[in-house]
């Protein structure tokens, strides 16, 4: 990035800011629909949801992502972030 500011302006431009925006028009939905919490701040959670996989893929750049790690990711996260009356996640792995 550092090293080719241009590039890294063109690929963010065109592809890491309107992926961003997509993200953040989602999460404000689901706070607007009752989903969220109000008291959430949807720039760290956007990159709480982006964060893992892209932690996976840097850090294990020839693995595949697993088969449902988007998933959990998300289930795991939403199960913190519900408003209190909501039921909580099934699908989420819980500890024994």
């Amino acid at each position: 990035m550092k090293s080719s500011p241009k590039i890294w302006a063109a690929y963010h431009s065109t592809v890491v800011a309107p992926r961003r925006r997509l993200g953040l028009e989602v999460l404000r939905r689901g706070q607007e629909n009752g989903e969220l919490r109000t008291d959430v701040d949807l720039d760290l959670l956007n990159d709480l949801f982006v964060g893992p996989l892209l932690l996976r893929a840097v850090l294990h750049p020839d693995a595949d992502l697993p088969e449902g790690l988007a998933e959990q990711v998300v289930d795991t996260l939403l199960e913190g972030l519900r408003p209190g009356s909501s039921s909580p996640v099934s699908s989420v792995a819980r500890p024994s």
